[in-house]
């Protein structure tokens, strides 16, 4: 079976970087059917660079109108709203691809056709992509994190139905591949594929720059203390909009999502409820003043409150909050 292949870039002020990751997709072992890409009103030279790789590459380039400003997640849904392909391949601005990345998802597409994202491992280098050898799916699970925490755009294809259950992406979302993730983890039809498939470039002005994305090796108690020094409630709070817009999807377009899942639908639904519950308890143990917050969060804790998250860890991180 055939599929056409889509990239789907969302650029910024990448004139630095771009060329690079421009150039990992002509060396490409299987060429892309089309390119697009949507600028959030770059101010340097980024859609000149776009418009001469358009030029010279040899599948189709499509450069969306720049501007205004529309901010990261909503870039990237313009880009994907548009894409024409059965398989879309996210790409940040700023990475380069190694040839073979292409070839081996749409394989892999290929022989798993209940399958609707895949995410492949990627290695954390340095700004001139100087190599590490440390790899971000490595680093997680150092960290002793789930492998459903493993979320990145730039790593991630997805199918044609996956897409279009997912589109319009819920307004006030941070980050598009969060919400991509989410639809298909609990929908069960998310693959990680433990191939390095190309270098994360790391240099300081990234979107996303969460411990498990450094070019060295990463420990649980790094990753434990970064994770208590970010807000929880603001995180429960993105949380809570990406599962309960799921939740509204789902019963919105469940023709749709019982094609892509089949009879996993109604156990995702009530899985997703319990999450939505569990996520509001705590929310509630966070509302409180903190002298009050230490009997509640135990009582929650003793209770099996915490059993949906991380256990007595979030316990911790809630008191601490």
């Amino acid at each position: 079976m055939s599929h056409r292949i889509s990239i789907a870039m969302a650029t910024w002020n990448g004139e630095q970087h771009l060329p690079a990751q421009l150039e990992s997709f002509l060396t490409q072992t299987v060429l892309p059917d089309e390119l697009v890409v949507r600028d959030d009103g770059s101010s340097d030279r980024t859609l000149q660079i776009l418009q001469r790789f358009a030029d010279r590459a040899p599948f189709e380039v499509r450069i969306l109108e720049s501007g205004p400003r529309l901010g990261y997640a909503t870039n990237f849904e313009r880009a994907l709203t548009a894409v024409t392909g059965d398989l879309i391949f996210l790409s940040d601005q700023d990475d380069a691809w190694f040839p073979e990345r292409v070839e081996v998802i749409r394989n892999a597409s290929r022989t798993h056709p209940d399958i609707q994202l895949f995410i492949n491992d990627i290695e954390n280098v340095g700004e001139s992509l100087e190599r590490s050898g440390v790899t971000k799916l490595a680093n997680l699970r150092r960290a002793g994190l789930p492998e459903e925490h493993y979320v990145t755009g730039c790593a991630t294809a997805l199918r044609r139905p996956l897409l279009t259950f997912a589109l319009p992406f819920p307004p006030g979302l941070a980050a598009h591949d969060k919400w991509l993730h989410e639809c298909a983890h609990w929908l069960g039809v998310r693959s990680i594929i433990p191939q390095v498939l190309q270098l994360y470039r790391r240099h300081g002005q990234n979107a996303s720059n969460f411990g498990i994305s450094r070019p060295q090796h990463t420990g649980r108690l790094r990753i434990y203390l970064q994770t208590l020094s970010g807000n929880a409630r603001y995180s429960l709070g993105q949380q809570l909009l990406v599962l309960e817009a799921l939740a509204i999807r789902l019963k919105q377009h469940r023709a749709l999502a019982t094609d892509i899942a089949g009879v996993r639908v109604d156990a995702a639904s009530i899985r997703i409820e319990t999450r939505i519950a569990a996520l509001h308890a705590r929310l509630e143990v966070l509302a409180t003043s903190r002298p009050q917050r230490i009997g509640k969060a135990c009582q929650h804790y003793l209770s099996g409150g915490y059993d949906e998250f991380l256990g007595w860890k979030t316990l911790i991180r809630d008191l601490l909050d």
